[in-house]
């Protein structure tokens, strides 16, 4: 029986690899519209998974440094193929500029966007593990904590503050 078919049934694993917590809340924004959605879901550090048996979908995001996923989600992916590949599975990276926003001005976003090609992993990912999709997300420094309180949403204009 397929995701759709299972509906309500269907058990969900969000998986996040943070550098500075951006990603965590990111993850953490996907995991409550899973639940509000009726769908049983599950939040955990990437590097906290010890099996994902029992989960019939996942959604995996990482921060994204040097252009590529962190290390730890990385070889979390790689691992795993086989069994990613047996499941529905969707992707997000989370960097200093979305699909539609980010924590520069409007001009610097848009020069980044057209110079931009997505995480290095995620051409390799596409191809192991066949994800339904990959989404792109800016994360935000608050500039006098240096914390990471705000979310930026890639397909909508919405601001999540934590």
């Amino acid at each position: 029986m397929s995701v759709e078919q299972r509906g309500a049934d269907t058990r969900v694993l969000v998986g996040y690899a943070t550098a500075h917590g951006s990603t965590r809340r990111i993850a953490e924004e996907i995991r409550d519209r899973l639940i509000s959605s009726g769908l049983p879901t599950d939040l955990l550090a990437i590097d906290a998974i010890s099996s994902i048996r029992g989960y019939d979908a996942l959604v995996l995001g990482s921060a994204v440094q040097n252009m590529a996923w962190l290390p730890d989600a990385t070889t979390f992916v790689q691992r795993r193929t086989a069994d990613l590949a047996a499941r529905p599975v969707w992707l997000f990276s989370v960097s200093s500029v979305g699909a539609t926003s980010s924590f520069f001005g409007p001009t610097v976003a848009r020069v980044m966007r057209k110079m931009r090609n997505e995480p290095k992993n995620i051409a390799e990912f596409r191809r192991a593990i066949q994800p339904r999709d990959h989404r792109a997300f800016a994360g935000a420094v608050d500039e006098i904590t240096g914390t990471l309180p705000v979310i930026c949403s890639s397909n909508s204009s919405r601001v999540v503050t934590r």
